[in-house]
């Protein structure tokens, strides 16, 4: 796996005063070199196994100890910080990718580019173990996944990029900016369409990379979700709460917003407030409500449930374990690694 040799070294002093020797400068090996197939257990079994625990691996199949925990971590960083920087390296030029105005995402023989995006979070560590944390200390880190389709109808992964310290150096614009351009010619107008839980960042973020044209559904189990949520804190006993959730989401269902928020305002309500709350997502989410039942019907996603998949590979099976709590650099370097090793595995499949 990663085999080795006794050898002395003989060292040298350049001519601009700094050391090296013959094996780096013969060959570009550095003592930092990792052979391919050491590279691959790493990168294979960290998506798996603590630092730790990926050191003791390596230790029992060679029968030394090759890579500390910590020089597992340091590996896995500048991996991504290089993967990150191939990112940079070949980003297209940032600017709106022009999309198709008015797509019939009813339509069962309309031609669409889906788009899933969706933000994951896993705990934060504190800045220091000995210390208290902070209000102003981040509790959360959120790493953005995206999937994009391809014309073969296959879904492709992007996330944004770091350098070794935990920067970010690749934003998630760009990384979608990128990854549309590399799969679909954007010389014509894109029938872009991103199936999203509703968050105004992502939001935000389509409306920065596509413009305010791009078409937007949000997605049912979402949508479904927060209707019985809130539905719990706004009837009045547990009868009428499966009465309520039963009704309004059939109407949802078919896209009926407006008779949903009808509904709303005749229930019988112990919270006010919560059913304000919910009729005024109902609201903001207006014109991203479409005829589920109409739409699957004809075959099309009417869900990110493809999308909650790649989080649970990318992010959410490996760091969001009881007791887990994450640096920026480390969640992301994961995340990059993970996201790179599926892509190759579309490319060569």
């Amino acid at each position: 796996m990663h085999g080795s040799v006794a050898f002395s070294k003989q060292k040298y002093v350049l001519q601009d005063g700094s050391s090296s020797d013959y094996l780096r400068l013969a060959t570009g090996i550095s003592s930092e070199h990792y052979s391919p197939c050491l590279q691959e257990v790493i990168e294979k079994w960290s998506d798996k196994l603590s630092y730790a625990d990926v050191s003791t691996l390596l230790e029992e199949l060679s029968g030394e100890q090759i890579v500390s925990p910590s020089g597992v971590k340091s590996y896995l960083l500048n991996k991504a910080a290089a993967i990150s920087s191939g990112w940079v390296e070949a980003q297209e030029a940032m600017s709106p990718i022009a999309v198709v105005e008015t797509i019939d995402v009813l339509d069962a023989d309309s031609r669409e580019v889906l788009l899933m995006i969706d933000d994951v979070g896993v705990k934060a560590q504190k800045p220091h173990k000995l210390v208290a944390r902070c209000d102003s200390d981040a509790k959360r880190l959120d790493t953005t996944v995206i999937l994009v389709q391809d014309p073969e109808q296959r879904y492709h992964y992007a996330t944004s990029g770091i350098d070794k310290q935990g920067k970010t150096v690749y934003c998630v614009e760009q990384a979608i900016t990128d990854k549309v351009t590399k799969l679909h010619d954007t010389t014509q107008p894109l029938p872009i369409v991103a199936i999203t839980d509703g968050a105004r960042s992502i939001r935000n973020t389509l409306h920065a990379v596509f413009g305010l044209s791009v078409c937007i559904i949000l997605d049912w189990y979402h949508l479904s979700h927060k209707v019985e949520s809130l539905m719990s804190m706004i009837a009045v006993n547990k009868e009428l709460k499966e009465q309520y959730v039963k009704e309004l989401k059939e109407l949802l269902w078919n896209g009926e917003v407006q008779k949903a928020i009808d509904y709303i305002d005749k229930m019988r309500v112990k919270n006010p407030i919560k059913q304000k709350e919910l009729r005024d997502y109902l609201e903001k989410h207006r014109a991203e409500i479409i005829p589920y039942q109409l739409r699957q019907s004809n075959g099309k996603t009417i869900g990110s449930g493809r999308g909650e998949k790649a989080n649970d590979l990318i992010v959410a099976h490996r760091q969001k374990k009881k007791g887990m709590a994450w640096s920026k650099a480390g969640s992301s370097a994961l995340a990059i690694i993970k996201t790179n090793r599926l892509n190759k595995k579309l490319s060569t499949a």
